[in-house]
């Protein structure tokens, strides 16, 4: 048979057995593999248990267990739970804020005006041209929402300060780079970076918090957008690579940390760090094959990185 036609829950474990994975209570494994299926817990989550890849399929390392694996699948839904609440808390703050220094300094429906962006290049304009589009369509989405419905009735317009509830994170983070640089400045020193650093922040945990409220795997996820050096990663001492960059910290888990830190304050760091520690605790009692130090390396996370809730 193929790899890709169907298999029953018994030709499942099987091919697993024959990989080198022990799979121990059979009903207890059908069941994690009827409830969240093969594909999501064994090949999302395989690589940290496989030692080669071939035509036949893939080894596993003497004496791995399906239990083990389960246990970083289950871990890192745990992840993606304990990093939402900041990510949303952030996402909120930057909002308001975001809408305040716009509001405070032009109309309030100006945000649908291509002269009140930066328009310096034509790459620029057709970015801020795209965005006002969305924008449009977004009021039109959101039409039954009723404080929005509240002021196109009342108004024929929509403040942005209502407005921004309704948009994504992803669409705040194209507002605000498409913002002019005097008014980037004023959101930022918020929250005492810079603007350009900012910007690398959204862009990154806009994937971040998307993979996270998707019920997508995070805990070995890297960005594509990196965010920028900032302080915290010279106050954490990390390690460089050849080129300069350093080697955690940039598109990591540790990077959604430092920009928790950065956005949000100590507080709300310290008391996701303290999750995260409890999670790797218990995901470490799990383990006898793979070691957490392992699954630490792929999140990017140094032996220091509790420090980040200290700076």
């Amino acid at each position: 048979m193929g790899d890709k036609e169907f298999k029953t829950l018994n030709q499942q474990l099987r091919i697993l057995r024959r990989r080198n994975v022990i799979t121990g209570n059979g009903s207890k494994s059908k069941q994690v593999l009827e409830f969240e299926n093969y594909y999501s817990v064994i090949n999302g989550y395989k690589d940290p248990f496989v030692v080669s890849s071939g035509p036949t399929g893939d080894v596993y390392r003497q004496g791995t267990t399906f239990n083990e694996i389960a246990a970083l699948y289950e871990f890192d839904r745990e992840l993606r739970m304990l990093l939402l609440p900041p990510l949303l808390l952030l996402e909120h703050h930057v909002k308001t804020v975001v809408a305040y220094e716009f509001s405070s300094k032009y109309e309030y429906h100006d945000y649908l005006k291509l002269q009140n962006f930066d328009v310096s290049t034509q790459d620029k304009i057709r970015n801020t041209s795209l965005l006002i589009a969305n924008l449009y369509q977004d009021i039109v989405q959101s039409a039954k929402d009723p404080s929005i419905s509240h002021y196109l009735a009342t108004y024929g317009s929509v403040p942005l300060w209502v407005l921004v509830n309704a948009i994504s994170f992803g669409r705040l983070s194209v507002f605000y780079s498409n913002m002019k640089q005097q008014d980037r400045q004023a959101v930022a020193r918020h929250f005492d970076i810079g603007e350009d650093v900012l910007g690398s922040f959204l862009r990154c945990l806009t994937l971040f918090r998307n993979r996270c409220a998707h019920d997508v795997r995070v805990y070995n996820f890297k960005a594509r957008d990196a965010i920028q050096e900032t302080s915290l990663h010279s106050s954490l001492r990390l390690t460089r690579q050849p080129g300069g960059r350093y080697a955690q910290g940039m598109d990591d888990i540790l990077a959604v940390l430092i920009c928790i830190r950065a956005l949000c304050g100590k507080k709300v760091v310290q008391t996701t760090v303290r999750a995260l520690s409890s999670s790797l605790e218990r995901l470490s009692r799990q383990f006898s094959i793979v070691s957490v130090a392992d699954i630490m390396d792929r999140m990017g996370l140094p032996n220091n990185w509790k420090d980040v809730a200290k700076l």
